[in-house]
């Protein structure tokens, strides 16, 4: 079945909807360009999580030389011995992180949608899907998004995590399409796949 801008609207109100949606999806690098927004944020998190990273890198700045080296080395070495306290070597997201990963988004966005479809009556904008789950793709990074199926099988892909705009995520008119980030179409200009 065709996935009309209707039933799109649908699935999109019924994760704006959801309080828990709204906290992982909602993000003030919702401003960074569409398909860059979720990695913008996953390296900021990253980043937090290592201290000596900023700090060994600023031997690249003018003015800090070897000096800003060695002391983010010191640093580093300072909290490896503290390692049960804190790994700065860890470049993975924390358990309070991973709510904002891609995977987080898309257990949430999944979960709402599934409730919404128990609620909807039929004529509904939702009246059309079968079911939501969690798309996942591995091609040069893992990736996960909110994979659509209606009632006829047909499969599309909403990735609210390449955006971090819960009311604007990218449609795709396939799971191929978005294994290979083609065809995808923010939802502001979605006019329904054919």
């Amino acid at each position: 079945m065709a996935l009309s801008r209707a039933t799109a609207e649908a699935i999109i109100r019924a994760v704006e909807q959801d309080r828990d949606c709204r906290e992982r999806i909602r993000s003030v690098f919702g401003v960074v360009p569409p398909g860059y927004a979720g990695a913008v944020r996953n390296s900021a998190m990253m980043a937090a999580n290592a201290p000596w990273l900023p700090a060994s890198m600023t031997w690249l700045l003018p003015g800090f030389g070897v000096h800003g080296y060695l002391a983010g080395q010191a640093r580093a070495r300072d909290l490896q011995r503290n390692a049960n306290r804190h790994n700065p070597f860890n470049l993975q997201p924390t358990t309070l992180q991973e709510r904002y990963n891609c995977l987080g988004i898309a257990e949430a966005t999944r979960d709402a949608i599934n409730a919404a479809l128990r609620r909807a009556k039929d004529g509904d904008g939702l009246a059309l899907i079968q079911a939501a789950d969690q798309a996942d793709r591995w091609t040069s990074i893992g990736h996960a998004a909110t994979g659509i199926t209606m009632r006829d099988s047909k499969r599309y892909i909403f990735d609210w995590h390449c955006t971090l705009r819960i009311d604007n995520p990218m449609i795709f008119p396939s799971q191929e399409d978005w294994d290979h980030t083609a065809s995808g179409v923010l939802s502001s200009r979605f006019t329904g796949f054919a």
